[in-house]
């Protein structure tokens, strides 16, 4: 096993890397050694050993750390300022995790907000004038409101419909994309990533995502 953050040689059941102190986040024992039989036929293509490398998804997932909890930020007002207690979310991963992660998925990307937010006022008042609804003024008033309502909502429903077929269509590469990055390796000794299937076809780290897509 080695460390993540500088490639020391660590024992199976170190905690923190002997050299640069990085905390190490281990798998199962039988995730290790199916990782160790499957690196016995695969070598670095640079140079040509196997005891620096990792696979690229065991990096990751070990050098990913989910957040959660609160901190205190300090909020300045009329009297001075207070701290305020904010609730803390997300993820952390290291500089070497955030250039192996994995392609992300196709998502729905959401409606204007301002263009919702327009619409939500509107229906309010188209709501007012219907029940106001006593003249050929509030008749008017009430179309007024009602037509650029309709509006909003047919583009909304129109931009729903494309982004859906936008994420359908981009689906089986990235499925394809995914199976390649769970084939990659990184070697730590020349800084380079490569993939399990065919070792001559390499990038750098940072190169990862577009890497996948062109394997397709």
């Amino acid at each position: 096993m080695y460390c993540s953050n500088c490639g020391q040689e660590l024992s199976d059941d170190a905690k923190f890397c002997s050299k640069c102190g990085a905390k190490v986040q281990e798998g199962t024992q039988t995730e290790r050694q199916d990782d160790k039989q499957e690196q016995s036929s695969i070598h670095c293509p640079v140079c040509n050993h196997t005891d620096k490398m990792e696979k690229v998804s065991a990096i990751v997932d070990k050098d990913t750390q989910k957040l959660s909890g609160t901190s205190q930020e300090w909020v300045s007002d009329k009297n001075g300022g207070y701290l305020r207690t904010v609730p803390v979310t997300g993820q952390q991963m290291s500089e070497l995790a955030k250039k192996l992660a994995a392609p992300p998925q196709p998502q729905a990307k959401g409606f204007s907000l301002f263009f919702i937010v327009i619409g939500v006022l509107l229906l309010i008042n188209a709501v007012i004038s219907l029940l106001s609804l006593n003249s050929i003024g509030n008749l008017i008033c009430f179309a007024t409101y009602l037509i650029p309502l309709i509006i909003i909502y047919l583009a909304k429903t129109n931009h729903d419909k494309k982004e859906q077929a936008r994420v359908a269509s981009e689906e089986p590469p990235w499925n394809s994309a995914k199976e390649v990055w769970n084939r990659l390796y990184y070697c730590y000794r020349d800084d380079i990533v490569f993939d399990g299937g065919d070792i001559k076809n390499t990038c750098q780290p940072q190169d990862v995502i577009k890497f996948c897509y062109q394997q397709n």
